[in-house]
């Protein structure tokens, strides 16, 4: 599953020296029970960012390969994802 959270952004970043636009969450279905395995704060909400968020996470686990995805309709992650793991059944919800 994966989520992008925009009520509950932490604000200006000093550390990064950016505004945060988002809270972006990716959790798994491990042996019956929902995981968050990636949780980032991100500057925007465009493709170019969550295409780079998911390639990293891809190149540390490089086993992960979801068969089913389930989305809201955001339609920057939802392209970010479909690059990511063409593979996957994307799922929308609300």
């Amino acid at each position: 599953m994966f989520d992008a959270t925009f009520g509950i952004v932490p604000g200006y970043l000093d550390v990064l020296n950016v505004r945060s636009a988002q809270v972006f969450n990716v959790l798994c279905d491990y042996k019956n029970a929902v995981i968050c395995v990636l949780t980032v704060v991100m500057s925007s909400r465009k493709i170019d960012l969550y295409k780079a968020v998911l390639d990293s996470f891809k190149d540390l686990f490089p086993n992960f390969r979801p068969r089913v995805s389930m989305a809201d309709w955001e339609t920057s992650m939802r392209k970010a994802i479909a690059v990511t793991w063409p593979d996957t059944r994307l799922l929308g919800c609300r």
